[in-house]
C-alpha cells in the first residue's frame, strides 16, 4: 500500500469521530449536516477546520467565571446593589427581560444618561475628550486596535494618563487585534496594564479561535462608558481608500447602566489577568438622567442563548416600527421566521445592509435571507454611502438599541458581545432621525431584482448559504 492509502485510512476514522462530534455538539441541525457532510467529503481539508472552527462552548472561559464568582465575591457583593436598584422592565418588554433573567445580569436601571455618537468624527473626539479628563481608571477594550494613526492617538491619551497616576488597563482580542510590539511596549513601559482576551488559553483552548471578543468598551471612572459599533483604527475614520467612506454608530452612557457594562469588562479582565480590577461600584447619578437602560453582555459562556433569545424578544415586541442596521444578514431560523412574522402582522420592518460587504461568502449567503424575507414584506435596503458597520435595532418610537450585536450565527453564538436598550425617547427620537437619513442614502431591493441574477450567482449564493451555520 502506498503512504497515501495509509493516510487515508487514517483520515477517515478521524472524520468520523469529528462527524459524531458535529451532530451532537452543534447548535442547530443546519450546522450539524453542514459539518458532516463537509467532513466525510473533503477529510483532509474540513478535519483541521473543525479542529479550529468547531466548538461551540468556550468552557475555559465558563470555569474562569465560576472562580470569578467565588474569589470576587466582596466586589460582587457590591454590584448586588446596584441589582436591587433595578426598575421592572419598561411595558411591552416583559418577554425580552424574561429572555435576560437567567443571564443573573444587571436588569434595567432608570437614572442613566445616553448619548447618540454617529460615526467616528463624533465617537473618537468624545472618547478622547473623556480620557483625558480621566481621574482614577480607564477601562480599554476593542475587538480590533490598529498600530496607526488613529491608533496611535489612544495610544498617546491613555500613555499620559498612566504617567499621571490613573490606572489604565487595556484588553484587546489576540485574533482581531495584531498589535505591534513597540506600542505594547510604550503602553507598560508608562504603566498601562495590558490584557489579550486570550481565547487561545490553556492546553485544550490551543486551536480555538473560533471564539472572539468582539466587545468594544471605555468606561472612565465607573461614571462614564462608550460601546457600540467602533474599533480602533484609521479604516473607521474612512481613511482606507480600498474600504472608503466608514458608517457606524456609537453611544455615551451615563449612570447605573455603567456598572452593567463594568461588569462585563471584570470577567473578561478575569479571564485574560487572573484578577479582579479595582474600579468603582457604586453608581453615578448623572444630571437629568432619567433614562431607562439594560444593557447586556452575552457570549458563547452563557447557560441559554441569551443573545438570540433577546433577539427575537425584541422583533416580537414591535407593533408598528422595526428598523434594523446590520453589516452581515445570515440568520438563524429563530430570528427570519421573528422577522417574517413581524412584517406579516403589519409591523413597518427596514432592514439596512451594506451595498458590499467586506466578507464574500457571507455576502453571497446574505442574499438568499434578503429574497426570502422580501417575499413576507421586510423592506430591505442596501446602503450607498459607503460600508455600513453599524448594529442598531429601533423599535416602534419606545426603545432604541445600539451595540456590538451582528444578526449572524457568529454573533448570536460566538462572539462576546455587548448590546445597549434604552428607552428614553429623545434618544430614539434622535435614533429614528439618524436611520431615516440612512435610508435616504441607500437603494431600497424588489424582487425583481433578484429575477435578474444569473443562474451561476444563484447557484453560489445558494452553496454559500449550505455553511451558514458556520461562517
Amino acid at each position: 500500500m502506498s503512504a497515501w492509502s495509509y493516510i487515508l485510512i487514517a483520515i477517515y476514522p478521524v472524520a468520523l469521530v469529528c462527524a459524531a462530534r458535529a451532530i451532537l455538539r452543534s447548535r442547530t441541525p443546519q450546522g450539524a449536516t453542514a459539518w458532516t457532510v463537509a467532513l466525510l467529503s473533503f477529510p483532509f481539508v474540513v478535519v483541521p477546520l473543525y479542529v479550529v472552527f468547531g466548538r461551540s462552548k468556550f468552557n475555559g472561559y465558563r470555569i474562569k467565571r465560576r472562580l470569578l464568582d467565588h474569589r470576587a465575591r466582596e466586589e460582587l457583593a457590591r454590584i448586588e446593589k446596584i441589582v436591587s436598584e433595578e426598575v421592572p422592565a419598561p411595558e411591552g418588554l416583559a418577554e425580552l427581560a424574561a429572555a435576560v433573567m437567567p443571564s443573573q445580569q444587571i436588569g434595567f436601571t432608570a437614572d442613566n444618561k445616553v448619548s447618540l455618537l454617529v460615526n467616528a468624527q463624533s465617537a473618537y473626539p468624545s472618547m478622547l475628550e473623556e480620557i483625558e479628563r480621566a481621574k482614577d481608571y480607564i477601562f480599554f477594550q476593542f475587538y480590533i486596535f490598529r498600530c496607526d494613526a488613529t491608533g496611535r492617538s489612544f495610544v498617546d491619551a491613555l500613555v499620559r494618563k498612566a504617567r499621571a497616576g490613573v490606572e489604565v488597563c487595556f484588553l484587546y482580542d489576540e485574533i482581531g487585534s495584531k498589535i505591534s510590539k513597540s506600542f505594547l511596549r510604550r503602553m507598560q513601559d508608562a504603566g498601562v496594564r495590558v490584557g489579550r482576551f486570550n481565547t487561545t488559553k490553556g492546553p485544550k483552548n490551543r486551536f480555538q479561535v473560533n471564539f472572539r471578543n468582539h466587545r468594544k468598551i471605555l468606561i472612565v471612572d465607573g461614571k462614564v462608558a462608550f460601546t457600540g459599533g467602533l474599533n480602533i483604527g484609521d479604516e473607521y475614520r474612512g481613511l482606507d481608500p480600498k474600504i472608503g467612506p466608514w458608517r457606524d454608530t456609537h453611544i455615551r452612557v451615563e449612570g447605573s447602566a455603567v456598572m452593567a457594562i463594568q461588569t462585563s469588562f471584570a470577567k473578561d479582565w478575569y479571564w485574560s489577568q487572573g484578577e479582579m480590577i479595582q474600579g468603582r461600584w457604586k453608581a453615578h447619578s448623572p444630571e437629568g438622567g432619567n433614562a431607562t437602560v439594560l444593557a447586556l453582555h452575552t457570549g458563547p459562556v452563557d447557560d441559554f442563548r441569551t443573545c438570540l433569545l433577546a433577539h427575537v424578544a425584541l422583533i416580537n415586541a414591535a407593533q408598528t416600527r422595526l428598523w434594523i442596521a446590520t453589516p452581515y444578514l445570515v440568520l438563524p431560523d429563530s430570528l427570519s421566521d421573528a422577522l417574517s412574522l413581524a412584517a406579516l402582522r403589519g409591523v413597518d420592518v427596514r432592514l439596512l445592509v451594506p451595498s458590499r460587504s467586506d466578507n464574500v461568502l457571507v455576502e453571497f449567503a446574505s442574499r438568499v435571507y434578503e429574497q426570502e424575507l422580501l417575499t413576507y414584506g421586510v423592506r430591505i435596503f442596501r446602503y450607498d454611502g459607503g460600508f455600513l458597520h453599524q448594529k442598531v435595532m429601533l423599535i416602534d418610537s419606545s426603545l432604541g438599541v445600539v451595540g456590538s450585536v451582528n444578526l449572524d450565527y457568529r454573533s448570536m453564538f460566538l462572539n462576546f458581545e455587548l448590546s445597549v436598550m434604552c428607552t428614553d425617547s429623545i434618544f430614539v427620537h434622535e435614533m429614528g432621525q439618524m436611520l431615516g437619513e440612512d435610508f435616504s442614502r441607500s437603494t431600497e431591493l424588489f424582487a425583481e431584482h433578484f429575477k435578474k441574477v444569473s443562474f451561476a450567482r444563484r447557484l453560489l449564493q445558494r452553496t454559500a448559504d449550505l455553511f451558514a451555520p458556520i461562517l
